[in-house]
């Protein structure tokens, strides 16, 4: 189904479920900072492991990850792709 053949409702719904989305990827990204704190003194944690922990190692991670998941969108359809990638998230 092309996008100019969906109805306004499913426009909508399909807007609705992006923006759902893009709000649990940003409270998933801040909830490490907020509780960052208490995980340190829990785990007796140094300051600069913690610093690589929230920016380093993740921002490696995203940067590793997007390299496979680009190719792999170029071969399989995209809407499969991207729910492997909310069902693994």
């Amino acid at each position: 189904m092309r996008a100019s053949e969906w109805t306004a409702a499913q426009r909508h719904g399909a807007m609705l479920l992006v923006c759902l989305v893009g709000v649990f990827n940003l409270i998933d990204r801040q909830i490490m900072t907020i509780l960052l704190e208490p995980i340190k003194l829990e785990f007796g944690a140094s300051d600069t492991y913690m610093g690589l922990l929230t920016g380093g190692i993740f921002a490696l991670f995203y940067a590793l990850a997007s390299i496979p998941l680009a190719r792999l969108a170029d071969r399989v359809p995209r809407k499969i792709v991207i729910a492997g990638s909310l069902g693994a998230w």
